[in-house]
């Protein structure tokens, strides 16, 4: 495998670690480990498939010292040959735990009676039972917003990735529906979609989504493969991933020419989905401003507002924080990639922007979303 690229906002995540306040952070899960060492067997599900795997792959860091990367045996030379970290050790396993390699490393590094940060919301109860009988005299403390605040915030190696991946989906798009003929079944043309991505390089374990044709019979996150009929709206949520990194746009098409109704309610989604966005992605903005903002602006223009969820950061993972829903008052801020897709039952728009200190710049901008595209 090629030596991986670095991506990570190196000085930004030294400023979060020293200011934390910890004497090391341990990083576990894949997300972060991808994105902090370049890790090759991150993101694999054979590697990853539970928190407390027996291949785990484990990075741990200190305010101003080099960092180390814990891998199983099995692992060794692939990651040698692609991550930039320098010391790497190595377990067998199957045979010893991980968390005896992490335990030794962290005594090396004067922490086993420090302030430990963990990933709380991914660290498993197994290891940190383990890990606490190891280090006893240890303070352990969460360390997931550190990690997912220096994330949301892009490097211009990442948004080069990032731009490049909503450019591909917005071309398979296109592909796709050019192909949609009457009758066809919905499960044929998003096949036609996914192989697309595929033969593009995009990673089948991460690649996905849902084509849905009729409004009526839309129903959220469901699969269906029923045919494609004249007069419908095809309604669709796809994400690809390339490089590690995701695009997740959604687009809407009709069969036909469409009725003054697609066309109005169509009209109204996409005007309030850009209006939110010019508006609100600034800087400041808290998260939950854009959700409120467009489940009143749908309620006054009488179109039910059916949504838990608005939109989100991208990166690594699709549904990165913050999260544009009710709950969620983090400021947005520059460097962001945020998702926004507004819906009503199958008018489904979702683009990404990035957040800048004028006005937000469209990244998914290769498929014109002016008017439905008319299929069939």
């Amino acid at each position: 495998m090629p030596k991986a690229k670095k991506l990570l906002n190196e000085p930004l995540f030294e400023t979060t670690l020293a200011e934390s306040g910890v004497d090391a952070v341990v990083c576990l899960h894949p997300k972060n480990l991808f994105y902090t060492t370049g890790y090759p067997m991150a993101l694999s599900h054979a590697i990853h498939q539970r928190p407390s795997g027996p291949r785990s792959g484990i990075a741990v860091f200190t305010p101003g010292g080099e960092p180390t990367l814990i891998v199983g045996g099995n692992e060794e030379r692939v990651t040698r040959d692609t991550t930039w970290i320098a010391d790497i050790r190595v377990y067998s396993e199957y045979v010893d735990s991980p968390m005896d390699q992490l335990a030794d490393v962290l005594r090396e590094k004067g922490a086993s009676s420090g302030k430990i940060g963990l990933e709380m919301e991914y660290f498993s109860a197994a290891f940190y039972v383990a890990l606490q009988a190891h280090l006893p005299n240890a303070a352990f403390v969460p360390w997931d917003e550190q990690f997912d605040e220096v994330r949301a915030i892009k490097t211009p190696a990442e948004l080069e990735i990032l731009k490049r991946n909503a450019d591909i989906l917005d071309e398979l798009f296109l592909e796709m529906f050019e192909s949609i003929r009457v009758g066809d079944r919905e499960k044929e043309a998003q096949d036609r979609l996914i192989s697309g991505a595929l033969r593009r390089g995009a990673a089948a374990r991460a690649s996905g989504g849902i084509l849905q044709a009729g409004q009526e019979g839309f129903v959220v996150h469901s699969r269906t493969n029923d045919p494609i009929e004249r007069g419908q709206i095809v309604c669709t949520d796809y994400t690809i991933n390339l490089d590690g990194y995701n695009a997740n746009q959604s687009r809407v098409a009709v069969v036909g020419p469409p009725s003054a109704e697609q066309k109005q309610i169509y009209q109204t989604i996409r005007d309030i989905h850009f209006r939110a966005a010019e508006t609100l992605f600034r800087p400041g903005t808290r998260a939950c401003d854009v959700f409120f903002f467009c489940q009143r602006e749908q309620e006054k223009a009488g179109l039910w507002h059916h949504r838990a969820l608005l939109g989100h950061n991208m990166g690594i993972w699709t549904h990165e924080d913050p999260m544009l829903v009710a709950g969620d008052t983090r400021p947005l801020k520059k460097g962001m990639v945020v998702v926004l897709e507004p819906r009503f039952y199958g008018y489904h728009i979702q683009d990404t922007f990035l957040v800048t200190d004028d006005s937000p710049v469209l990244l998914s901008d290769k498929f014109n979303t002016d008017e439905m595209f008319v299929v069939g």
